[in-house]
């Protein structure tokens, strides 16, 4: 008995990697690999001395690299709506764009959409109502949407001691989750700790768990599939 399988490229979206992202994207598509994109993050956490270039990393995306991380998301868009296939969805593509300003700190309305100063008040409430992935919080200000982070539910990490935590970012923490033969995951306690953090993680992996972990969306796939006779596979999870 033989088993289908998926290949794919896992790229991660910096502030200097754009035309080796598009390059692995059309070597992927020749080669009918699958690609998975994610947008390069700083740190949630303070780092212990062996991380010492937190403020001068040359990967970390400014404000000056808005404009080109847009500009590489239309491009993968492009490609996906043409048939490459990607596990990301359109949807959670654009998602980007309010990522990158949402989780800078900054207040886009000073900064500016390209993070140059340089947009009216007019431009700057079509670009925010048209982005998916922003929405107003509590105290009248702007922040990126939850997202339904799986993490310490359907994905876990291990350290190299055997103790756990819910995902990678988290991997310095020292709050006690437990360990491999005791794990102590409480659904509320995840739950007000994801209230704060999913609005600065963009974790490819656990917002793909959430999608999957999706009733409705699971009943619609297995439909489109019968429909298909299951023949051939959707070219991303927005399929």
């Amino acid at each position: 008995m033989s088993y289908g399988y998926m290949v794919f490229f896992n790229m991660n979206i910096c502030r200097n990697n754009h035309e080796d992202v598009r390059l692995l994207t059309e070597y992927a598509h020749d080669h009918h690999f699958a690609t998975d994109y994610h947008i390069n993050e700083t740190p949630m956490l303070e780092q212990d001395d062996h991380f010492k270039h937190v403020y001068d990393n040359p990967t970390y995306i400014r404000p000056k690299d808005w404009r080109a991380v847009d500009e590489l998301i239309d491009w993968i868009i492009d490609k996906n709506r043409a048939g490459y296939q990607m596990v990301n969805s359109v949807q959670r593509l654009r998602e980007m764009k309010a990522f990158v300003r949402m989780s800078s700190g900054l207040d886009v309305g000073k900064v500016g959409w390209y993070g140059n100063g340089t947009c009216t008040n007019e431009d700057m409430d079509k670009l925010l109502a048209s982005t998916p992935g922003i929405v107003p919080d509590e105290n009248g200000g702007l922040h990126f949407a939850d997202w339904n982070c799986r993490a310490g539910q359907n994905n876990v990490v291990i350290r190299t001691d055997g103790t756990v935590a819910p995902c990678f970012p988290m991997y310095s923490s020292t709050f006690d989750w437990g360990n491999t033969d005791s794990p102590k995951f409480e659904t509320e306690q995840l739950a007000n700790v994801k209230n704060i953090c999913q609005r600065h993680c963009f974790s490819t992996l656990n917002h793909n768990l959430g999608y999957c972990y999706n009733d409705a969306r699971v009943i619609k796939w297995l439909w489109k599939q019968v429909k298909n006779r299951f023949q051939g596979g959707a070219k991303s999870f927005e399929d």
